[in-house]
């Protein structure tokens, strides 16, 4: 189940990637977010909390440091 999901989130974002449609763009991180979240509920204690500390990571570069210095730099 989590492989389909994997594989169709992959293929929303290319399709995504090339049409730049705003909507599938929610669609395909509501996809990122439900196989993460699978994924981490079904592995061991320490996979686990890295996961999650690393996904928050992200978030937090990605919103706190990254959009508040603009879009990404060329």
């Amino acid at each position: 189940m989590r492989s389909y999901l994997i594989l169709g989130m992959c293929a929303l974002y290319l399709i995504q990637y090339f049409l730049a449609l705003p909507w599938l763009q929610l669609v395909v991180v509501a996809l990122s977010l439900l196989a993460f979240i699978g994924s981490a509920l079904k592995v061991d204690r320490f996979p686990h909390w890295l996961g999650i500390f690393m996904m928050t990571a992200g978030i937090i570069i990605d919103r706190w440091l990254i959009s508040a210095t603009g879009p990404y730099p060329c």
